[in-house]
């Protein structure tokens, strides 16, 4: 039988074990991660000066429901999709007055007839907010004769999901510059579920109508005023 002191030990050594696995918890909940795709590498850590190779990278060191800023020190090529599964991603320039360009590159599925883009998935609870950042879009050369649907997007649902009435999702773009070719591979963001929050957008290339959000296509623009979901300071998107 234990002694009263032991039994006081062993819930003390308990609390401690507690306690620490709840502030390494909140440690993680909200992180700080730079990322070079120049530079860095997967097994640095992920500081300044031994950045991360990958965003995908960084967003594994966030618990989730957690919030990670990646603070983006190269420009970088979107080559595989960026998944935010239940879990909050910034993506700032390292320099703002120098933005980072972001990239997608597309790819397509010959037995759906679907052109699609890798992109930033949003699964679940998930939130991406961009700031000061240039997204390049990619264009449909090559991919002309594919249908496009939500896959498209750069910003949406991954592939073989839908979107549910049960998540919350939102994506922000803050003091972006939106990059659109003429012959646009599809919209900006998809998702039935997902609310925008753009502001202070500057578009190069051609014009954003009917790019922004899948939602709404039409080429000649949709007045924010008719769409609840979209806040921005553009007039027609």
């Amino acid at each position: 039988m234990k002694l009263p002191q032991d039994i006081a030990a062993t819930a003390q050594d308990q609390i401690a074990a507690v306690s620490l696995a709840y502030q390494n918890a909140i440690a993680r909940a909200d992180i700080q991660k730079y990322v070079s795709q120049s530079t860095g590498l997967d097994t640095n850590a992920g500081t300044q000066s031994a950045p991360y190779r990958t965003i995908n990278r960084a967003l594994a060191d966030c618990v989730p429901g957690g919030l990670v800023t990646v603070i983006l020190m190269s420009d970088y090529n979107v080559s595989e999709h960026i998944r935010i599964i239940n879990r909050r991603l910034r993506v700032a320039s390292f320099n703002p007055a120098s933005p980072a360009t972001i990239t997608f590159n597309k790819y397509g599925i010959p037995a759906e007839n679907v052109r699609a883009a890798y992109r930033f998935t949003l699964e679940g609870d998930a939130y991406v907010s961009l700031l000061a950042v240039r997204l390049v879009a990619p264009n449909s050369t090559g991919y002309t004769a594919f249908a496009r649907d939500f896959r498209s997007a750069i910003i949406g649902p991954p592939d073989g999901q839908s979107d549910s009435i049960f998540v919350r999702q939102a994506v922000g773009l803050l003091g972006c510059t939106l990059d659109i070719p003429s012959d646009n591979l599809g919209a900006i963001i998809s998702g039935a579920m997902v609310q925008l929050y753009a502001s202070n957008l500057t578009v190069v290339g051609q014009p954003i109508l009917g790019r922004l959000i899948d939602r709404y296509t039409n080429t000649a623009g949709t007045a924010a005023t008719a769409a609840p979901d979209v806040f921005t300071n553009l007039a027609n998107f």
